[in-house]
C-alpha cells in the first residue's frame, strides 16, 4: 500500500502526510457513495413479505444534513416508492414522534428511518432486520446498543 501511495502522481504537489477527517468526510459522504450503499442495501438487504419489501431498516447518519443528503438521494433514485418509503427520523424532524410510531408499525412506512442519534438506542422495533452504519461510532457500549436495534426476536418475521 505504501509503494502505490508513492507512486500516485500529486502533480505539482507531494503526497500529503494524512487526511484530515473532514477531507475524508467529503470524499465518503457525496452522491456517488451515498448512492452505492443505497443501492447495496436495497439489492442485498433482508427482505420481508415473501421478498417483496425491504425488512426495515435504521440507517445512522453523521448529522442533520447528512440525514437529508440520504434521503434525497434515495428519493432520487426511487421515485416510484412516493417518498414515503424512507424518511428522516431526529429530532429536528417534523412529526418525528408520529413518524416514529409509523415506523413501528408492522407492515407501515416507513421502511427505511434515517435517523441521527434518536434511534441509536432505547427504541424497540423488533422489525428491524437491517442496519447501516454511516457514522463513525466510538463508543463501544453504544456500538452494541445500536447493533441490539437490528438483533430484535421477532416470530414469523420471514
Amino acid at each position: 500500500d505504501q509503494e502505490a501511495w508513492d507512486s500516485l502522481d500529486w502533480g505539482d504537489d507531494e503526497a500529503p502526510e494524512e487526511v484530515g477527517s473532514e477531507e475524508l468526510n467529503t470524499y465518503l459522504f457525496n452522491a456517488d457513495t451515498v448512492d452505492r450503499v443505497l443501492a447495496t442495501l436495497m439489492d442485498k438487504g433482508h427482505k420481508v413479505a415473501d421478498g417483496e419489501r425491504l425488512g426495515k431498516t435504521i440507517i445512522f447518519a453523521k448529522n442533520q444534513l447528512h440525514a437529508d443528503f440520504i434521503l434525497e438521494r434515495f428519493n432520487a433514485q426511487w421515485p416510484e416508492l412516493g417518498g414515503k418509503y424512507a424518511q428522516v427520523i431526529t429530532h429536528s424532524s417534523r412529526y418525528a414522534e408520529a413518524i416514529l410510531d409509523d415506523f413501528k408499525t408492522p407492515g407501515k412506512p416507513p421502511y427505511i428511518a434515517i435517523s441521527v442519534d434518536m434511534l441509536d438506542t432505547g427504541v424497540d422495533v423488533p422489525e428491524v432486520v437491517n442496519l447501516v452504519f454511516f457514522k463513525l461510532v466510538r463508543s463501544k457500549t453504544k456500538f452494541w446498543q445500536m447493533i441490539g436495534r437490528g438483533t430484535r426476536l421477532h416470530p414469523d418475521l420471514y
